[in-house]
């Protein structure tokens, strides 16, 4: 299967950023933004800590 690993890092000039409650909490680079576009990323919290999910954004139906 395909993966992405993420890493720890500041916010770099041309990064896409994502807020949640007004926090800086993701930096996507201009280039993966682009390989993103139409996907969703989830965040969940669970026992073995928190754990990204990136799936297809559903159709307008």
């Amino acid at each position: 299967p395909n993966q992405l690993n993420m890493a720890l890092d500041k916010e770099k000039e041309g990064d896409q950023v994502v807020e949640s409650d007004g926090d800086k909490v993701l930096f996507v680079s201009s280039e993966l933004a682009q390989v993103l576009d139409g996907m969703v990323i989830d965040c969940q919290e669970t026992p073995e800590g928190v754990q990204f999910s990136i799936s297809k954004l559903a159709p307008d139906t």
